[in-house]
This record gives C-alpha cells, sequence and structure tokens, in this order.
C-alpha cells in the first residue's frame, strides 16, 4: 500500500495533522509522520522525530530552542527535513507528501517538498495560499491549497478542507501510474501568447520527425523552469542596478554543468544574463567555468553599442 509522508510542527498542529493521519489510515493508506516542531512538546507521536530532523541539518534542538530564535529554527529545521523527506523517497518509502501550516510550517515543508521529483504528489493547506507564492513553489509542482481559517483546530470548516487535502493526496497516490514514451529525443522550447503560432508551427513538425517537445511559458516560473537562471542582464545604461557578482555565477554555472552532465554527459552548456554583460565578463567566467561550453548574449548584445555612445545616467540627486 502507497504511504504518505505527514510533514509538520507536531507541538503547535497536532490535532490537525492526527485528524488527516486518520482520514489517509481510512482510506487504505500508510502514513510515516516526521516532526519539524522545537518548541513544545509533540502532540502525537512521529515515525522520525525532531532530533532526526535537526540532527539532518547539523544542529540540536535543544540548542535552536535554547537560541529562541523562531527564524534560525524554521530555517534549520526546514533545511534537515528536506534531507529527511529526499532519504525516504530514495528509501521507497514515500509515495506522496502532504503538510499543514501557517508561514513557518509552509516554509518548512515547502523547502522539503520541493526536493521530491515532479510527479510526485506533494500538498501543503496553507494560510499563505493566495497571491504571490513563487518563493514556496518555485520551480516545482507543489501544490498549494488555501487553509482559509486558520490551521488551528479542526471546526467546521477546516474539517472540510483538511479531509479534502487528504483525499486529494490519497487519490493522487492511489491513481494508476501515467504511460509515457520516454525512448524518443526530447526538446525543450520557450513560448510567448504573441509567439504561440511559430511555436505550434515547430512543434508539429518536430513531432512529425520522430520528437518529443516540451514548451515552457517564458513568463514568471516557466523561463526558470527551463533554464538555471542568473537573474536580470546587469550593465549599460537600463541594465539591471544589482547581480549576482561574476564568481558567484561561476559557482553556480560550474555546479548546474556537473548536475546535467551526471544525468548526459554530452549535454551542451550556455550560459546567459546575470552580470554577464560585457565581453571581459564573458572572458572571466569561461576562464573560471571550463567546462562550459560557450555564452550567447540577447539584450546585453543589443546594447552594446549604443551604450557605448551614450553618456551615462546622472547620478540620483
Amino acid at each position: 500500500m502507497p504511504t504518505v509522508v505527514l510533514l509538520g510542527t507536531l507541538d503547535t498542529k497536532a490535532d490537525e495533522y492526527a485528524f488527516v493521519r486518520d482520514r489517509l489510515l481510512a482510506a487504505g493508506l500508510n502514513v510515516l509522520v516526521v516532526d519539524a516542531g522545537v518548541l513544545g512538546e509533540p502532540g502525537i507521536s512521529a515515525d522520525v522525530e525532531r532530533a532526526a530532523v535537526a540532527a539532518a541539518a547539523g544542529t540540536d534542538v535543544g540548542e535552536l530552542r535554547s537560541a529562541g530564535d523562531r527564524g534560525a529554527a524554521v530555517t534549520a529545521m526546514a533545511s534537515g527535513a528536506a534531507v529527511v523527506v529526499r532519504e525516504l523517497y530514495d528509501d521507497g518509502r514515500l509515495d506522496g507528501a502532504l503538510a499543514l501550516g501557517g508561514t513557518g510550517g509552509t516554509s518548512i515543508a515547502a523547502t522539503a517538498f520541493r526536493e521530491l521529483p515532479l510527479g510526485v504528489p506533494k500538498v501543503i493547506v496553507s494560510t499563505v495560499a493566495s497571491g504571490d507564492t513563487s518563493a514556496y513553489v518555485r520551480e516545482s509542482d507543489l501544490v498549494l491549497m488555501p487553509s482559509v481559517v486558520d490551521v488551528a483546530g479542526v471546526n467546521r470548516l477546516s474539517a472540510r478542507i483538511l479531509a479534502n487535502a487528504a483525499a486529494a493526496v490519497a487519490g493522487m497516490v492511489l491513481a494508476e501510474p501515467v504511460a509515457v514514451v520516454t525512448d524518443v529525443p526530447l526538446l525543450a522550447a520557450s513560448m510567448f501568447g504573441v509567439t504561440t503560432p511559430a511555436v505550434n508551427t515547430a512543434r508539429a513538425r518536430l513531432t512529425g520527425l520522430g520528437y518529443e517537445v516540451l514548451v515552457f511559458h517564458m513568463t514568471g516560473v516557466g523561463g526558470r523552469t527551463l533554464e538555471s537562471h542568473l537573474g536580470l542582464t546587469a550593465g549599460g545604461s537600463i541594465g539591471a542596478g544589482t547581480a549576482r557578482t561574476l564568481d558567484d555565477c561561476a559557482a553556480l554555472i560550474n555546479a548546474w554543468t556537473a548536475a546535467a552532465r551526471a544525468i548526459r554527459p554530452d549535454i551542451f552548456v550556455l550560459c546567459h544574463g546575470g552580470p554577464i554583460a560585457e565581453p571581459p565578463d564573458v572572458e572571466r567566467i569561461l576562464e573560471l567555468c571550463p567546462d562550459l561550453d560557450g555564452f550567447y548574449g540577447a539584450s546585453s548584445m543589443e546594447r552594446l553599442p549604443p551604450n557605448r555612445r551614450s553618456p551615462p545616467p546622472p547620478a540620483p540627486s
């Protein structure tokens, strides 16, 4: 029977976690509870205790509690939970994941659940599941479900929402796996609304030639999902005023290149954007990133001639 991992702070949300645990068990699923709380004593038992979560982050629950820094505690337990959740998945002990919480609980769970591969069910019932949720979801397929009321007890409103969340995760993990074709060449394409006709035409042609094409909408998270992003291009009169340093970008490029080539050794890796705005920047990056295949320029290259001819903008008064 599939296993759903419940991750949360059992010192402040014990009743709610007991409720969804029992709903999942009633649906015939195995449930594994991970405690990420720090301050009070857990209200229900955990299969993975908070000490193990803290240890996975290289710290100690007692130290976190004594420090009295909520932000530091959330960051540490999020880091440890990410390690624990990924290990459970790698060990075949996680088929789906569910969490409940406010800003702290959502931050912990989102950090952990983003470590799971795309397609693994991951749901958080959250008080912040509206507005700009990009900091939680990022490039994952994490589902945020609005709690409507605070996650503070099981009542006539929250009971229905929590039950729906448990049923949603149960449905996801019990569903038959989708049969997909994986033995054809895979291509990625970027698309905006105005380029849709052209991209659809190209996709149809490539599909006819035996390729599978993944289309990414380049507004918002789509672009970041398609490519690892160094940030807005800096430099010139209209470039971003702040950006990562070249050395910071070199470290990211080397890490991304190594990760990509661990999966496919013949992958072609190019860099673009961020502080890589002038020819000397490109030269420096190529020196720092010996495994990089090259650089491609867009707006930075287009701006070079006018930027060289235009006087710098006046300093703000």
